[in-house]
């Protein structure tokens, strides 16, 4: 029997400390029988980060990196595994996310896989289902990564969607409900979405330097913690039990 292939989570993260301790959790909880590995970038000078686990590796920067492609590009890079699957710091990982994601993308034969559902986490709590399939959800080859020479250097959002442009083989995937891996959060307390602070245009500032601004003001305000930061591994509520209710409802209802 062919032994499972080694997968690595790339998470690039900037002044979260409170959303990153459930990226963590998230990846500890996965049921990948295969080797796998955790790689965090993180940029903000003021946060440096300490997580001891075998399969996390913890990057500080000591200045910030100019654009979230670029940081993107970074942690791929350093990444050992053969497939890749970003591991977005925002979200919530379930526990099978690595191990149906292998699943499909190895039996589509392609170098890129999403699939075609979410759970979506809205701005009133509600947790609801969503029929797309975004690019966080995916899973790609490193190979495929290195033949279109990574994320678009330029892009300080939608880097994602500018990767996905590069690649002409895509397979979407039908994920079946009791499927379902990943949960996407909408803007929530300390929680800042790129996508809810818009594209780069000219004569605009970035979603990056917008973020910057943002962090730099929960810093002033004592919202978050600065210095040397002992992660510890936690989700804020029960995710699994939030989707099973879910599912029993839209079973039941026959959506």
């Amino acid at each position: 029997m062919k032994s499972l292939p080694k997968v690595s989570c790339v998470c690039p993260t900037y002044g979260r400390n409170f959303v990153i301790e459930e990226a963590l959790e998230s990846f500890i909880r996965q049921d990948y029988k295969g080797e796998k590995e955790l790689i965090i970038v993180n940029d903000f000078e003021k946060q440096i980060f300490h997580f001891n686990h075998p399969e996390v590796k913890i990057f500080n920067f000591k200045r910030k990196i100019k654009t979230l492609g670029m940081k993107r590009n970074i942690a791929t890079e350093i990444a050992s595994g053969e497939y890749i699957l970003p591991w977005d710091d925002d979200d919530i990982h379930l526990p099978n996310r690595i191990s149906w994601s292998v699943k499909s993308i190895i039996n589509s034969e392609e170098e890129f896989v999403i699939c075609n559902k979410t759970y979506d986490l809205q701005y009133n709590n509600e947790l609801v289902l969503d029929n797309n399939g975004y690019p966080s959800t995916s899973i790609f080859t490193k190979n495929i990564f290195n033949k279109v020479n990574g994320y678009p250097v330029d892009r300080d959002a939608g880097e994602d969607n500018g990767l996905i442009s590069k690649i002409s083989n895509i397979k979407i995937v039908n994920i079946t409900l009791s499927d379902v891996f990943y949960i996407y959060r909408r803007l929530s307390g300390n929680i800042v979405h790129l996508t809810t602070l818009g594209r780069n245009k000219a004569g605009t500032v970035s979603g990056g330097l917008m973020v910057q601004q943002i962090i730099d003001k929960f810093v002033k305000e004592k919202k978050i913690p600065t210095g040397e930061i002992a992660l510890t591994p936690a989700w804020q509520r029960d995710y699994i039990k939030d989707v099973n209710s879910l599912v029993y409802k839209l079973q039941k209802n026959k959506i």
